[in-house]
């Protein structure tokens, strides 16, 4: 399984003053790493690492709720998303393409407000963080939406 490492995010970021950004993650596409970018207007692009050059994938429409959070599964090219509707905050696949979102399911812990989401490479598996009062780390299921705490 390939790893997951940061290629020049940050040197990336300073470069990237047309995006408001919003999320920013790596996903690796094969040796070349693809940063894939969304905006505070739901607009999703990806990132040339090297000169930060944007290409557009499409807009997100917020139906609902805004995504506050992505991670990417390199294997199956899955994107996901999270909203955050207090109450209502929920998991949605990505389509990479054009940027329309499908739901999956609203979180199982309707208390959780998911702002920050990775995908571990080396075991498979999703992981997010809830900015709610507990801050806490938890597994996702990427079909299902059930959470399971870490720690």
């Amino acid at each position: 399984m390939k790893s997951s490492r940061h290629c020049g995010a940050v040197n990336t970021m300073k470069n990237l003053h047309s995006i408001s950004l919003f999320t920013l993650l790596v996903a690796h596409a094969g040796a070349q790493s693809t940063l894939i970018a969304i905006d505070s207007q739901q607009n999703v692009y990806t990132v040339n690492p090297g000169n930060a050059s944007k290409v557009s994938i499409g807009n997100i429409p917020a139906v609902g709720a805004h995504i506050a959070a992505l991670a990417y599964d390199p294997y199956s090219n899955t994107l996901f998303g999270a909203t955050t509707d207090v109450g209502t905050d929920s998991l949605y696949k990505v389509d990479v393409v054009s940027g329309t979102k499908t739901l999956i399911a609203p979180f199982s812990d309707s208390n959780v407000l998911m702002h920050s989401m990775a995908f571990n490479t080396s075991n498979g598996k999703l992981y997010g963080v809830s900015s709610n009062a507990d801050n806490r780390l938890y597994e996702i299921n990427p079909t299902t939406a059930a959470l399971t705490p870490i720690g």
